[in-house]
This record gives structure tokens, sequence and C-alpha cells, in this order.
């Protein structure tokens, strides 16, 4: 309802990353709001204990590996600016 990746879309390109932008995202989110904790332990541990998996078709083997600050990021960056690093 909230079209959260079609804004995250429009503001973080797709490059050659293997997981949608808009999908790392979502799970950051769904995290914050449900079992709020770091983004090493939500790539190592809590995303493996969810069924996000199978919701948003992102394997568990490519959560590790994803950059998971890397969007947020970005999208900071397209708000503000001159927060641009």
């Amino acid at each position: 309802m909230l079209r959260l990746d079609e804004i995250v879309d429009r503001h973080v390109p797709q490059g050659k990353h293997t997981v949608r932008p808009a999908d790392i995202v979502a799970i950051e989110v769904i995290n914050r709001l449900c079992a709020p904790c770091s983004e090493f332990a939500l790539a190592e541990h809590w995303y493996a204990s969810t069924a996000l998996e199978e919701l948003l078709g992102v394997p568990d083997a490519e959560s590790p590996r994803i950059r998971l600050y890397r969007p947020l990021d970005a999208l900071r960056e397209a708000k503000d600016p001159s927060r641009a690093t």
C-alpha cells in the first residue's frame, strides 16, 4: 500500500546487486518493527529464523552477502543531498 518498493527503485539503482534494494529495505523495515537488532545479527541469525525467505523470495544464503546498509544510505542521500559521502 505504501509503494515503498517504487520509492526505493526510484532512488537506489539496482546495479549489480543480486538482491533488489527494495527487498533489502523491506527486510530492514520488517526487522525494525518486529525484532530490532544489529545489521550483523539480522543477516547472520534473525533472517534465517523468519519466513521472509519464502515471502520475499530472497534466499537465506544471500542475506549475509548483501550489504544491508547501502540502500538505506542511498535513500538518506536522496532525502538530504548534503549528507552524500
